[in-house]
């Protein structure tokens, strides 16, 4: 999961799939993300309520329902500067590095305290992780060597 600025973000639709395409800065770099949502799933009607018509659970339920996708949908708006958090995995397309994202979304963060506690563990992380050289695991290296 990455904790990122929005630097720029377009949607699309191709084949009964919504792209949505951001691109993301999280301090360490700027890298693009693809995350594809199926219009089937994202456009299904609520489903019928089991409590008779007219009930207050029934009408409740209905309501939190719609109150929820309204919040998903809001989460799922971004705009140039937005801090967001992107969930995927790396992969290589057409010669570039891109997050291959299976959820993204806003981070109500007013005070910045988000943003703030990123900053504080990247220092570890650069420690731990970015400036130590790559290594190659064992077991890929002696596939390597058995041809």
């Amino acid at each position: 999961m990455v904790l990122c600025v929005s630097v720029s973000w377009k949607a699309k639709t191709a084949y009964l799939h919504h792209c949505h395409s951001l691109t993301v800065d999280d301090s360490t770099g700027v890298i693009n993300c693809i995350c594809w949502k199926n219009l089937l799933e994202t456009e299904k009607p609520l489903p019928a309520s089991t409590a008779p018509p007219g009930t207050s659970s029934s009408l409740n339920l209905v309501e939190q329902i719609r109150k929820l996708q309204e919040l998903v949908r809001w989460k799922s708006r971004l705009e140039i500067g937005d801090v967001a958090r992107v969930r995927g995995h790396l992969r290589i397309y057409r010669g570039q590095r891109e997050i291959q994202g299976s959820a993204y979304y806003k981070v109500d963060d007013p005070v910045c305290d988000v943003q703030i506690s990123r900053m504080l563990e990247l220092p570890r992380l650069y420690r731990e992780v970015y400036d130590q050289p790559f290594q190659i695991p064992q077991k890929v290296q002696r596939s390597v060597n058995m041809l």
